[in-house]
């Protein structure tokens, strides 16, 4: 088998290639302090947020609980596609972070009694789950042709040269038991959090699909430059968030016309659901942001990885 070398090929515009002994010598214990950090507050947030839902506040306050739910999709998909480690145990991980993701909305739907609550029967709960699954994947899909023919990892140096010099080539019995085992725990409390009532049939509504297959589209042609402009250098910061600005402003604009023509939106009301729409794909891509610039302070770069010369 071909070894992978832990150097990176002439560097992109558009990504910073720092070298080692810039990267600041965090251990892992304290990367995974942090992710744990992470994980309980976006727990918080998907507790909070059906309930939000269920209120009377103000629209652009559920719009912001949206985009942070949003951009724990984001990360996700991100973490499976090109982050180090066996590619059986990242998508174990990563498909039980969204499993969890779901958990959690679901536990926070529980007693909402209002006018609109955001899961109210089984169908509900099976359509909520097929959406963030659906997301997930979708997101991934430019993320792995990057990573396939690109070569672009997220990486703290040569020390994860060897996992991705084996990731996709070396299949461990071990690893694929530990993520049955994984499963099996999870799956243990699916009938506790799950709403009474039948499964099928149940009939998912037009306008909701498509204004879910908008989102979605939308969420990938949005977040993808984000992903890299994380790890951007800080001078060139302010001149890319002006632009990205505009961009997410253009492709917001162009989502809700699209809407709008398929689902009749009345004219008077295009502004207000242009800015709602804006404020969750902001959020979301503000989100991600941070996260990501989090990870580079502790290390992590976005390069790309060659094969090494016979």
């Amino acid at each position: 088998m071909d070894e992978i070398q832990a150097k990176t090929e002439e560097p992109m515009p558009a990504v910073e290639a720092a070298p080692a002994a810039a990267r600041p010598p965090v251990s892992r214990a304290f990367v995974w302090a942090v992710c744990g950090i992470l994980f309980a507050a976006f727990l918080g947030v998907d507790y909070a947020t059906p309930q939000v839902f269920d209120t009377e506040l103000a629209e652009s306050f559920f719009a912001v609980c949206l985009g942070l739910c949003i951009s724990q999709i984001n990360l996700i998909a991100v973490w499976a596609a090109l982050a180090p480690g066996n590619i059986v145990l990242r998508l174990s991980w990563s498909s039980l972070l969204t499993l969890m993701m779901w958990y959690t909305l679901l536990a926070g739907s529980m007693g909402t009694t209002g006018q609109f609550p955001l899961v109210s029967n089984l169908c509900d709960a099976l359509v909520l789950g097929g959406i963030l699954l659906a997301g997930v994947l979708i997101l991934q899909v430019p993320l792995w042709a990057a990573k396939k023919w690109f070569r672009w990892r997220l990486s703290r140096g040569a020390e994860d040269a060897g996992q991705f010099a084996l990731e996709d080539r070396q299949f461990n019995l071990q690893h694929l038991l530990l993520a049955i085992l994984l499963w099996a725990i999870a799956l243990s409390p699916l009938r506790a959090v799950l709403p009474p009532g039948p499964a099928v049939p149940f009939h998912v509504d037009g306008g909701l699909l498509v204004l879910t297959v908008a989102m979605i589209l939308s969420n990938v042609l949005i977040t993808i430059p984000c992903i890299w402009w994380a790890f951007q250098p800080a001078a060139r910061l302010w001149g890319l968030t002006v632009g990205w600005l505009f961009y997410a402003v253009v492709l917001t604009v162009v989502e809700v016309a699209i809407l709008s023509a398929i689902s009749g939106t009345p004219a008077n009301r295009i502004g207000e659901v242009i800015g709602t729409f804006l404020i969750v794909n902001v959020t979301q891509c503000l989100t991600v942001f941070g996260v990501l610039r989090i990870f580079r302070a502790m290390g992590y770069r976005m390069v790309r990885f060659a094969p090494a010369k016979r």
